[in-house]
């Protein structure tokens, strides 16, 4: 069979019928107390960055009210790719491993769907374009630094999001 077609997984790869050894073996090595302080005092100063950055830039007025200088047919270009890329994200997490049973190792992709991930990362490469070309009126050569301080700053929320052990 040629690369990249579509094959059919053993028996063994359906369900969640793993042996506690394999759990055990891909378990993240403990951290320190100062490890896991460090990295919530960088998540903290990169939220208190986009916070003042928002608070500088307008942030969210600019993308929130019919702001006459953002390019409005790029920022809904952009929605649409992140709408395609959320998409195509709760297909892996949530309907292959809840609905389907496949176990959470993500080398079960390249099997079930090969073209998804290299689909999404073209997506998200247009998208961050198309936004970067939507607010370039707005902050001008300022637009990848707002844009990225404001995305690091929403990605490091979630270190202050509470999650449970299955």
């Amino acid at each position: 069979m040629a690369p990249g077609r579509y094959r059919r997984l053993d028996g063994s790869a359906h369900g969640s019928t793993q042996s506690e050894s394999s759990e055990e073996s891909n378990a993240a090595p403990a951290r320190s107390l100062e490890e896991r302080a460090s990295d919530k005092l960088w998540a903290l100063g990169w939220i208190v960055a986009a916070i003042l950055v928002s608070w500088w830039s307008n942030f969210l007025q600019v993308m929130l009210t019919p702001d006459p200088h953002i390019s409005r047919p790029y920022l809904y270009a952009f929605m649409v790719g992140l709408g395609i890329n959320t998409i195509f994200f709760l297909y892996l997490k949530v309907y292959l491993h809840r609905v389907v049973g496949l176990p959470r190792d993500s080398s079960i992709y390249d099997v079930w769907c090969p073209r998804v991930i290299p689909t999404m990362a073209a997506t998200g490469v247009v998208s961050i374009f198309c936004i970067l070309r939507a607010t370039f009126p707005v902050w001008g050569f300022m637009s990848p630094f707002v844009l990225g301080i404001e995305f690091l700053g929403s990605l490091h929320l979630l270190h202050f999001v509470p999650w449970f052990p299955q």
